[in-house]
C-alpha cells in the first residue's frame, strides 16, 4: 500500500538538518504549552520520538506534524493532572492545586 502511494524514504541526516533548523522555535512552542523550559524539553523530545519512530516512512510536514504532537501530548497531560479550573483561585472548592501558573481543578467545583 505505501509504494502505491509512492512513499518517501527520508535519511536521519535529514531529519537532523531539520531538528538543527527549527528545535528553538518548536522548544518555544512546548514551553508556552507547558509552562517551563524543562517541560518543554520533555514534551519536545517525546515528539521527537514519535517522529522518528515514522521518519523513514514520513510524507508531509514535520513542522505541522511535531506542533500538532505537542499539542496533543500537553493536552493530554493536562487531562491526567486533573483539569484546568475556571473559577478564580479564590472561588474555587478548596482542593484544587496551583501549579506552573495554572490552576488544575480536582472536578468537584464549588456548587
Amino acid at each position: 500500500m505505501a509504494a502505491e502511494r509512492g512513499a518517501v524514504h527520508r535519511s536521519t541526516a535529514e531529519l537532523e538538518r531539520f531538528l538543527a533548523e527549527r528545535a528553538d522555535h518548536l522548544l518555544r512552542t512546548a514551553a508556552l504549552l507547558t509552562g517551563s523550559r524543562d517541560a518543554g524539553e520533555e514534551l519536545l523530545q517525546t515528539a521527537v520520538e514519535r517522529l522518528l519512530r515514522r521518519w523513514h516512512r514520513f510524507d508531509g510536514d514535520p513542522e505541522g506534524y511535531l506542533r500538532r504532537t505537542l499539542c496533543n501530548l500537553a493536552i493530554d497531560g493536562s487531562r491526567r493532572a486533573g483539569r484546568i479550573c475556571a473559577m478564580p483561585w479564590s472561588g474555587c472548592c478548596g482542593s484544587c492545586r496551583r501549579g506552573s501558573g495554572r490552576y488544575w481543578c480536582c472536578g468537584t467545583g464549588n456548587s
